[in-house]
This record gives structure tokens, sequence and C-alpha cells, in this order.
């Protein structure tokens, strides 16, 4: 007889599929909600890449302040912020002017 899955794999699998369809999405609605606010296509979809990559900086830093960790939760913040700082130099030094 096969055994169920556990828990921990169902809820890995259907959180996966939410982040796919989400991703599937969210151009279809950026490009709503430029048009309908009026505003350039990049700068929408610069807002949500930028929303999108410090949403996982932010549950990390809440979580930390929550076990009241306020060391771990800073410095992951300065840390991912000076790699972005960090990967933003590297870019700029090989992108053509």
């Amino acid at each position: 007889m096969r055994q169920p899955l556990p828990i921990v794999i169902r809820n890995y699998i259907g959180f996966a599929l939410i982040i796919i369809v989400a991703a599937l999405a969210l151009p279809f609605f950026a490009e709503h909600i430029a048009e309908s606010a009026g505003l350039i296509k990049s700068f929408v979809g610069t807002l949500f890449l930028a929303a999108s990559t410090s949403l996982p900086e932010i549950a990390v830093s809440i979580a930390a302040v929550r076990m009241g960790a306020l060391d771990m939760a800073i410095g992951g913040l300065l840390g991912s912020n000076i790699f972005n700082i960090l990967i933003l130099s590297i870019d700029d030094l090989f992108y053509p002017s």
C-alpha cells in the first residue's frame, strides 16, 4: 500500500504552484496597472521587481524581530543591500555606455 505524501511535501508543492501561477499572472496585471495609471511599463515592472525581491528580506527580518534576534534582522538587511550594491557595481562595469 502506498503511503501518502508528508504534509511538508504537500505544502511545498502547493506553495510552489501558487508562486508559479503568480509569476505567470504578474506581467498581465502589471501591464494593465501601467495602462490604467498612465505609467510607463518599465517603471511598473521595476517597481514590482523591487517589491518582489525585497519580500524575502522583509519576511526574514520580521521573523528575526519576533524571535528577539535584532542583530540577525539588521545583518540580513544590511548584507542583502551590500550584496545588491556589489552586483550593481559589477553590472555597471560591463554595461556599455
